[in-house]
């Protein structure tokens, strides 16, 4: 039983970190990261992430004009975007534990559900043009994509998001995901929660909870 669970925990994290690569990662030059983390009990954890500001050089090799995204999205969300470090931090709900050695700041398990926040990279996408953007690579990605209604547009620490949610095929296991997209400062961050299909309703009260209380600090 054990070995079964193992196996079902290792499919779930080889999904999770697929999507995590597909989804436009930043190269070593284009950010750099700090990470300080607190004292860590089981049934109470806060992860803070730091991530610095973007070099003049990474801001000029973006594809397409950054500057007039840049504009377009802060027209439509009302929030304006400025260069700036920013903070994530997350108090997790009893029963998750963070990943040792994981390469995201921000990455928990819970049996065989998942919980990571990675920085992503769209070339200064507004949110509704990332989520597109993330559901081309998902598709190409995962056998039997199947979106689970229109993209949510919601609220995440009073800051504009898109919430997707989605099935999958990995390794003839039926999985399903939700994905928060969100901009803090000048970053765009995807929150992503992964579980098998049938078990998936199970963390939707820890979602709700993250989602309610994580934190995105800009200074």
């Amino acid at each position: 039983m054990k070995i079964i669970k193992r196996a079902a925990l290792a499919t779930v994290m080889a999904a999770v970190m697929i999507a995590e690569c597909s989804c436009g990662s930043l190269s070593q030059n284009d950010s750099v990261t700090e990470s300080k983390t607190g004292s860590l009990s089981q049934n109470d954890s806060v992860t803070e992430s730091k991530t610095g500001s973007i070099s003049e050089s990474t801001k000029e090799s973006k594809t397409g004009s950054t500057a007039e995204s840049t504009a377009r999205e802060s027209e439509a969300s009302g929030q304006e975007r400025q260069e700036s470090s920013v903070t994530v931090r997350v108090q997790m709900p009893e029963g998750w534990e963070k990943v040792s050695g994981s390469v995201l700041d921000v990455q928990y398990l819970k049996g065989t559900a998942s919980f990571l926040v990675k920085e992503e990279d769209f070339g200064g996408a507004n949110l509704d043009d990332a989520v597109k953007a993330a559901e081309e690579i998902f598709s190409a990605s995962f056998d039997g994509y199947t979106r689970s209604g229109e993209p949510e547009a919601i609220s995440v620490n009073e800051k504009d998001a898109r919430k997707l949610t989605f099935t999958c095929s990995v390794s003839s296991m039926k999985m399903k995901y939700c994905c928060i997209y969100l901009y803090a400062g000048d970053r765009l961050f995807a929150m992503t929660f992964a579980d098998l299909a049938d078990t998936f309703d199970e963390i939707v009260p820890d979602i709700e909870q993250i989602q309610e209380n994580i934190r995105f600090v800009t200074s």
